[in-house]
């Protein structure tokens, strides 16, 4: 018997030809390590157990408690909307199905304003009350104002009480509210929408003083000439110019990248920026 030639698979045997081939040597089988340094939950696994998610038997009954609240008040909201035939409510009963749903939501506003189905009652509570029903739910509303604006849901509602918003005082509030932080709320996708509306509802006064607090530190030497245009205002202190240049500039740039140039307080912005 012959031995294998380099690079066959064949060998020759007195008999004639066979073929050969080589044999397959085992492959050891690496030992199998547990991945360490996958992240989990410490809530969800314990000693290497994963655990299930219990709810303490209080937080199971506030939830039935409050899904129960939320049923009835989408039965009134039902009412409320109808717009044909002999279900139509009148004013009189509009108003009696608003304090319906005032009684149901107490003092928890919060726990309604930020779902998908309560806050949709709310909405509809604002457009058919009263102005006093108005004036209360609107009052409620006012802590938490910025974050009903950034969310997802509640934007709508944050909407609905500037359009129906009559109380001089408390629309002043609101101008206050975004004013503080108008800067991230004009680039917000929700916020910016109602920012838009709080603006063009606003009287001109109100208007510049929006207008004016995005430009940062300028802000207060900006409302002590509040009856000068911006233009007026650099020609007389022409020190100023390129500081606000440059804010306007940055600002600008920014609103068109965004996209926001549909809205007209950013319209107003960009004419102020040219107008220097």
């Amino acid at each position: 018997m012959e031995e294998f030639e380099a690079g066959t698979k064949r060998r020759k045997i007195d008999e004639g030809e066979k073929t050969v081939y080589p044999s397959k040597t085992p492959v050891e089988k690496p030992e199998f390590k547990p991945n360490l340094k996958t992240k989990t939950k410490k809530r969800d696994v314990k000693d290497g157990v994963k655990q299930k998610n219990y709810k303490y038997k209080h937080e199971k009954e506030e939830d039935e408690e409050l899904m129960g609240k939320i049923k009835e008040l989408k039965r009134f909201y039902n009412q409320l909307r109808v717009k044909k035939g002999d279900l139509k409510p009148n004013k009189e009963q509009k108003v009696e199905l608003v304090n319906n749903c005032l009684e149901i939501l107490g003092e928890d506003f919060k726990k309604f304003a930020f779902k998908h189905d309560s806050c949709r009652v709310l909405q509809s509570m604002i457009k058919h009350g009263n102005v006093e029903q108005k004036t209360l739910i609107i009052a409620k509303c006012m802590d938490m104002f910025t974050d009903l604006m950034t969310n997802k849901y509640s934007h709508h509602l944050a909407y609905r009480i500037v359009q129906y918003c009559s109380d001089e005082t408390q629309k002043k509030n609101l101008i206050s509210i975004v004013i503080s932080k108008i800067g991230t709320l004009i680039m917000h996708m929700f916020a910016s929408e109602v920012v838009e509306l709080l603006y063009s509802s606003s009287i001109m006064r109100d208007k510049k003083q929006m207008i004016h607090a995005f430009y940062g530190n300028y802000f207060l030497i900006l409302q002590e000439n509040k009856g000068k245009s911006l233009k007026a205002l650099l020609k007389e202190k022409p020190a100023l110019k390129d500081g606000i240049q440059g804010k306007l500039e940055n600002l600008a740039h920014k609103l068109i990248d965004k996209g926001l140039t549909r809205h007209t307080i950013v319209q107003a912005i960009i004419y102020d920026y040219v107008s220097i």
